[in-house]
């Protein structure tokens, strides 16, 4: 049986060595061909196994179905030097799923692979490429990500463009190693555009408009600015894109800077009942390649769609982007998920093609959604949502309202503060979203300082020792005792606050105020909260005042968004094309440079001003 190959084989990129009596299978995520993929998206009819071999040995050619059965379909027994063969594999079988591979067995003495390469016909042209990196203060990882690129030849040739677009202070082309890149990558590289921090929208914006105005290239790449890479991934994106029947958006996977061998998602989709993401496969989250080999993932050989993908590398036809538009001005948070529902409901689909993947820290080691960009998760999810309504139902505020609860209740009020502040800004309407583009960040900075759970500090000695709290057990039944346990969390909050000069408790999960870890919160007048990765510690406590005044305040603006839900759902769908339009980015662009900071066209309404009579809207608030 072949096992998993040895790293004391590589001979060298494309070459690897076999000892006499082994066999080893090419079975994995980066070498196996995703032949469900090509099948159901390109016009290619035929894949072609090209392979050169040394030694005496057999070759095994193996594919497999949707539900990962595997059928051995050819074995070629080969004895020399240099024994080259090419093996045709239809794909006519393989819509739903499937891969093909092959295992390689050495006999009495060593087998190298010399190369082998995946080849397919067809009539399309090669197309070439432009990248768009936006980067913030991360100069050294742009500058790697660019060695990467110009040091692959076949990569390099395919590139038109790259575009760098720098929102930081700290610069590439300050570093010493600058000057030789930019020998290295000539004309491809082009000047450095420096502006305000816009955001991953407006930096991604940026790259797609320099790619359409120089009309060089046939797609856009979006390229996040701390990832790792192997450049044959954007080769795979291009050759894939070439052959598609219809212009496709080409997305890759995520894989953990941390466990590199660790896969967080298969491909990423919405629920439109909820209007929330989640992966297209969620019994695979985190699948660890080290450990149950692509060939051993059943689940892993489906072909599966998707609604969007990240924006850590994706591939955009520019006939896309002049049709569709640009992202919204979003800042940061559903810019690429809104973008991939609006191109897919102008007929253009997302793929997230297996063998295509960058090493990126995962979503789990950090905290995004309880700091400042928990407005950023919460208005633009709702935006989303009004753009692109499954049914005139809006769900997404009831889901909105619950999770904003669940904050509430788990202490984390600067959290409920900023996603208040979201759903009050997404009832000024769409106009709303452009004027503060570039001044929105420093506002909710401003409004979530003096929070305790904004306090975050290096350790836990920072804080006084732990005085541990103990609540006795509810002598109820499971059933009854979870909804009595809830009712007494409300009570809790509502009687006077006698908070100890020491934490009651320490808690430490891995995702602080999602699942069941709210409940945990809640039992506790206040406690320590460890952060993801050692990043820091936080001392929640619960008050009384901040209670009742952020309830009050998160049921009249869920009233009224509830209310006039389908008004904004117009307001804003009338909007879409002008928000996302070249004229309207042209202008954000023009007056950001021109002012430093962008003049917000309306004041930012102030929560504590908010009309608390649901019937009486106060005009700021309403279109």
């Amino acid at each position: 049986m072949a096992s998993q190959a040895d790293s004391s084989g590589v001979i060298s990129r494309r070459s690897y060595r076999l000892k006499p009596g082994h066999e080893v299978s090419f079975g994995t995520y980066f070498n196996a061909f995703p032949a469900s993929f090509w099948s159901a998206w390109t016009v290619c009819e035929t894949v072609r196994l090209a392979i050169t071999v040394s030694g005496d040995g057999a070759l095994r050619l193996y594919q497999s179905d949707a539900a990962g059965a595997a059928l051995q379909t050819t074995e070629w027994a080969f004895s020399g030097d240099d024994q080259h063969n090419t093996f045709d594999v239809p794909l006519a079988g393989f819509f739903d799923g499937g891969m093909v591979w092959f295992d390689v067995a050495a006999h009495d003495t060593p087998v190298i692979v010399e190369e082998a390469a995946w080849q397919v016909q067809s009539a399309a042209a090669e197309g070439t490429a432009s990248i768009g990196i936006t980067t913030l203060n991360r100069p050294a990882d742009v500058l790697e990500v660019l060695r990467q690129v110009m040091a692959d030849e076949a990569v390099s040739r395919r590139i038109n463009r790259i575009q760098v677009i720098d929102h930081g202070d700290q610069h590439l082309d300050d570093l010493p190693d600058f000057p030789k890149l930019k020998a290295d990558c000539g004309a491809k590289l082009a000047s450095i555009i420096r502006e305000q921090n816009l955001g991953g929208s407006g930096g991604a914006t940026r790259g797609m408009m320099a790619t359409v105005d120089e009309g060089l290239s046939d797609y856009h790449i979006i390229l996040d600015d701390d990832v790792q890479l192997d450049a044959e991934a954007i080769l795979r994106m291009i050759e894939f894109a070439d052959h598609c029947k219809e212009p496709t958006l080409i997305g890759s996977h995520f894989m953990s800077l941390l466990e590199p061998t660790r896969l967080h998602s298969w491909g990423e989709v919405i629920d439109r009942t909820r209007f929330f993401w989640h992966s297209a496969l969620p019994e695979e989250n985190a699948h660890l390649f080290s450990r149950v080999p692509l060939r051993a993932s059943p689940a892993l050989h489906r072909r599966l769609n998707v609604d969007y993908n990240g924006w850590w590398m994706e591939l955009i036809p520019v006939s896309v982007l002049r049709e569709v538009g640009f992202s919204l001005p979003l800042f940061i948070k559903w810019d690429d998920a809104e973008y991939g529902l609006r191109a897919k409901e102008h007929g253009f689909p997302t793929v997230t093609l297996p063998g295509v993947a960058i090493w990126h820290v995962p979503w789990t080691a950090k905290l995004d959604a309880l700091d400042w960009q928990a407005y950023y998760h919460a208005r633009n999810r709702l935006i989303a949502a009004l753009l692109h309504p499954a049914d005139a139902t809006p769900t997404a505020t009831r889901e909105t309202l619950t999770s904003t609860v669940k904050h509430l209740l788990s202490q984390q009020y600067s959290v409920v503060e900023l996603r208040n502040q979201a759903v009050a800004d997404v009832l000024l309407g769409p106009e709303f979203i452009r004027s503060t583009l570039a001044s929105r960040l420093d506002d909710i900075r401003t409004r979530q300082a003096g929070y305790d759970d904004a306090d975050i500090r290096p350790a836990v000695d920072s804080f006084p020792p732990v005085n541990v709290q103990r609540r006795p057990r509810l002598p109820l039944p499971q059933s009854v005792r979870n909804k009595a346990w809830l009712l007494l969390l409300g009570f809790t909050n509502l009687r006077p606050t006698h908070v100890a000069s020491a934490p009651n408790g320490v808690v430490s999960p891995l995702s602080i105020g999602w699942n069941d870890q709210w409940a945990k919160l809640a039992s506790l007048d206040s406690c320590l909260v460890m952060l993801p990765s050692g990043s820091g510690v936080c001392w929640y406590r619960r008050s009384r005042p901040v209670f009742l005044r952020q309830i009050r305040e998160t049921l009249v603006l869920y009233v009224r968004l509830h209310h006039r839900w389908r008004d904004l759902a117009n307001s804003y769908g009338h909007a879409t094309d002008d928000l996302a339009g070249y004229e309207s980015w042209t202008d954000v662009f023009a007056h950001t440079a021109q002012a430093g900071r962008m003049t917000a066209k309306m004041a930012p309404t102030r929560l504590d001003s908010i009309d608390t009579n649901e019937t009486n809207h106060s005009s700021e608030a309403s279109l």
